[in-house]
């Protein structure tokens, strides 16, 4: 079998194995081996290596069992000859080529290479040493990196050649050789002694496989370990063909971290003082403290410690002695710990099993204080500044005393130093202005190293607001009779009231004697807001002077802008708090409610039409309603819904009225008007509520007549229309008569006259022999009317009829009727008896009639002409 110089680009290996029972080759340059039969065996292993991992394995230094002293075996263990045949006959003249990476065809060869090599090693007497007494080392066919090629000079100055690498164990554990050149079979090398042995090289070698290996393990580590223990002995690496390109990188590492077990911590034997409860760490310059156990092996005095990497921080405490020593131990695997083991053999290379016997121990000595002395200090509560000139009694275990002062520190710290538990007694006497004491009282306890303090925190005399809020309210009403009805007016009271808001504003610069800026001049230092009995208070203000403001008043009332001064003054050490207190009433906020009105003023008539114009209105009076009951805090009624709480009169087209009303419906009707007017009946609404503030203290609320304002509300003044009210007018139905027979007549012309008998109107009768004007068409007033042209045959009525406009819509009712005129007609002197013959005119009226009269009357001019010429010719014949 060969093995190939080099890889193609795609790392695919091409093998070709031929094999023979009788004789077995190992190319590249090394020695022909001709072995029988369990020599095959060996070959197999190789190959199986082959089929399972992506290299070629090759011994390094190993070589087939020689022939030793055969071992009986039983014959039950001998295989049937068939199948030995069997074997013998497969891998006689056995050559196939195959691709490692074609896994499948690979495997199924594999597969037969692996049952006929275990045939032919159950009948191999070679390979049964296990069966023998004595230590035997295993040379695992896993463990075996075939890619390596090293070149050494041994000690003796004989050049080696290891080409191929196999890694060993005893008894579980990983075994170095310490015979390079020397070979070993691969599975089980029996005859070995066992020897305990220490000596330095031992111990080295032990520390470089423990770096080397049992820390990072494996089969390349465990390989480089191996060469560095080969350099410990003594020979030479002459060059590294293959396989472990990073080895000095390697050894580098291990080699720094074996130094370190040589290494003493640069702190070791160096003494230490400790305070009570102040930790003390330490560094090791040299980097070795960092292998060491976290775990101290001593700790005599009873000290804290914590260990981390380079670095352990010691802290005595109040039960530790007053010296001792830490010491702590190199760390090596428990399972590491013990001799070296020597195992020596008379025909195979010698091996060890590294162990560590006695670690390397670091001492860190320390001596501990237990003395201490105190320091009283006077802190301000709120702030945890230093107060100065605060009086101090202090006690001492003899009964001796000591006045003391604290100083601008704040501090006191008296002379001396006492033992570890005694305890002193500070007493507060006299506190500075501007703060409270009780003459507070401490004990103190010396602690061992320690300065003590004894802390004393005092707090400034505080001031405390307190403020009583009342507002304006409705809580009945009276009535009085009035033209137009019950006229309720509201009785107001003041009242504890829930939600005034108010700041505090400091007045000048709050410096207190630990030199504390508490307020700045005109800062707000609190806020307050009243609860449902009006209360509201604001502790804990710095003395001095404030000023109380409201912010925001109850609903419905108006903000008191007042600012109420108020101060606080020093009340000796012994009070805790000084008081003020301010009362702030509010009043409810007006509602003025605006009404805009104009009136229809008449002109003149032009055109036979009554001419108007829209004028401001005066002396029209409004009232102001509720829409719905109003009741009190209990639900008790103070005024019905439709009472009337406020009238006002129109001046210059504007009525205005200021009320104190709580939030509700309301609404504003016309109350009264001037004689020549319409009284507008409408009711025009609106709902107020405490959301709705004005400026000053008065809210406007404009009533249009086709809309509401609001103040603050967006509006288009254009678009507004005031209430108007209408001119009274009237109207007028006129029929004419004949006073014969009364039928109506037709087309008689009228004339209608004002109060000061000016023509202004003209008209005819109808076909129904009347003259109508609308209900609007004639305004409030005097008025006449009169005949102008008289029909034919009737006489003209020249007489002025008066009628007057009251009442708004009215329609004046009016008659007249005429008489008709009288005809005299003289027939001559043969006109019988020679009466006169008075005819009467036919009535004028409808159409109907009037072609009546027309015929009748040619009938009679025919009759006449008759007679005429009858008399005539009667007189000319005679």
């Amino acid at each position: 079998m060969k093995r190939p110089r080099s890889r193609s680009p795609s790392k695919r290996w091409t093998f070709s194995i031929r094999l023979n029972t009788k004789l077995i080759t190992k190319t590249e340059g090394n020695e022909e081996m001709q072995k029988k039969g369990s020599n095959v065996f060996m070959l197999i292993v190789m190959l199986l290596n082959l089929l399972v991992m992506p290299t070629v394995t090759f011994a390094e230094s190993i070589t087939t069992p020689k022939n030793e002293k055969e071992t009986t075996i039983d014959d039950s263990s001998v295989l049937q000859n068939t199948e030995y045949d069997e074997a013998l006959k497969f891998f006689d003249g056995y050559e196939k080529r195959f691709d490692i990476y074609d896994s499948e065809s690979a495997r199924e060869e594999g597969a037969k290479i692996q049952k006929y090599s275990n045939i032919m090693s159950a009948n191999s007497n070679q390979f049964l040493r296990m069966a023998r007494a004595g230590i035997v080392i295993d040379v695992p066919a896993w463990t075996n990196i075939p890619d390596t090629d090293t070149r050494w000079t041994r000690i003796d100055g004989a050049s080696i050649q290891e080409f191929g690498w196999y890694g060993k164990r005893f008894n579980n554990e990983v075994s170095w050789c310490i015979q390079l050149g020397v070979p070993m079979s691969v599975g089980l090398n029996d005859s070995y002694v066992q020897i305990l042995r220490n000596d330095d090289f031992l111990e080295k070698a032990s520390i470089i496989a423990l770096y080397g290996y049992h820390k990072q393990p494996s089969l390349l580590n465990e390989l480089q370990t191996q060469m560095m223990i080969w350099e410990l002995q003594g020979n030479r690496l002459d060059a590294i063909v293959m396989g472990t390109p990073n080895y000095q990188n390697f050894k580098n590492e291990v080699n720094r971290q074996v130094n370190w077990f040589y290494t003493t911590p640069s702190f070791h034997n160096k003494e230490l003082t400790l305070d009570i409860d102040k930790p003390v760490t330490i560094t090791d310059t040299t980097g070795a403290f960092s292998n060491y156990k976290a775990k101290a092996l001593f700790n005599t005095a009873n000290i804290d410690y914590q260990k981390s990497g380079n670095q352990v921080t010691l802290t005595a405490r109040k039960n530790s002695g007053e010296s001792g020593k830490l010491t702590f131990e190199y760390d090596i695997p428990a399972d590491y710990e013990g001799s070296p083991i020597v195992l020596e053999a008379p025909w195979t290379q010698n091996n060890m099993v590294g162990k560590v016997s006695d670690p390397t121990r670091v001492n860190i000595p320390y001596k501990v204080n237990l003395q201490g002395d105190f320091l009283i200090r006077k802190l301000d509560e709120k702030t945890g500044k230093p107060i100065p000139g605060m009086e101090m009694l202090i006690t001492y275990p003899d009964g001796s005393t000591q006045k003391a002062i604290t100083d601008n520190k704040g501090e006191f710290k008296p002379n001396g130093k006492w033992n570890q538990g005694t305890n002193i007694k500070v007493k507060e006497i006299k506190a500075p202005a501007g703060y409270v004491s009780h003459g507070e009282e401490k004990t103190v306890t010396i602690v061992a190293n320690e300065t003590t303090s004894v802390v004393f925190k005092n707090h400034t005399q505080k001031g405390l607001i307190k403020i009583n809020k009342t507002k304006e309210a409705i809580t009945s009403a009276t009535t009085k009779e009035t033209e137009f009805g019950k006229d309720y007016d509201f009785v107001t009271e003041q009242v504890n009231t829930e939600g005034a808001e108010f700041v505090i504003k400091n007045i000048k610069d709050k410096i207190t004697a630990d030199g504390t800026l508490h307020y700045k001049d005109g800062e707000i230092v609190g806020t307050l807001t009243t609860d449902k009995d009006g209360k509201a208070e604001l502790p804990n203000l710095e003395l001095g002077t404030y000023e109380l403001i409201e912010t925001k008043a109850p609903s419905g009332q108006v903000i008191d802008t007042t600012a109420y001064p108020f101060e606080f003054k020093y009340a000796g050490q012994e009070i805790e708090v000084v008081t003020a207190e301010q009362d702030v009433k509010n009043f409810m906020q007006e509602i003025e409610i605006r009404t805009h009105k104009s009136e229809e003023k008449f002109t003149k008539f032009e055109e036979e039409k009554a001419q108007y114009e829209i004028v401001e209105s005066d002396n029209k009076t409004f009232g102001l309603f509720l829409t719905e009951a109003m009741v009190d805090g209990n639900g008790t009624e103070i005024a019905p819904a439709d009472a009337l709480i406020a009238t006002a009169n129109t001046v210059k087209g504007l009525s205005t009225s200021k009320e104190k009303i709580p939030e509700g419906k309301y609404y504003i009707q016309e109350l009264k008007v001037d004689e020549n007017h319409v009284l507008d009946p409408t009711k025009h609404e609106f709902e107020f509520d405490y959301s709705m503030t004005g400026d000053n203290g008065v809210y406007t609320i404009d009533i249009w007549g086709n809309k509401v304002v609001f103040e603050g509300q967006p509006e288009n003044r254009m678009a507004n229309l005031p209430i108007i009210n209408d001119y009274i007018k009237g109207g007028l139905e006129f029929t004419k008569f004949d006073s014969s027979n009364g039928d109506t007549l037709a087309h008689v012309t009228f004339e209608l006259l004002n109060e000061q008998k000016e023509v202004i109107i003209t008209r005819k009768t109808d076909e129904n022999g009347k003259i109508k004007l609308e209900k609007d068409e004639l305004p409030k007033g005097k008025y006449f009317l009169r005949e102008k042209h008289a029909l034919v045959g009737y006489v003209l009525n020249q007489k002025l009829i008066p009628f007057e406009i009251k009442e708004n819509g009215e329609i004046v009712t009016l008659e007249m009727k005429n008489d008709r005129e009288v005809t005299k007609i003289t027939t001559g002197k043969d006109g019988k008896d020679g009466r006169t013959i008075i005819k009467t005119l036919p009535q004028t009226g409808t159409q109907e009639k009037v072609s009546i009269t027309l015929v009748g009357l040619v009938i009679l001019a025919s009759l006449v002409c008759y007679e005429y010429f009858r008399l005539k010719k009667a007189k000319e014949t005679i």
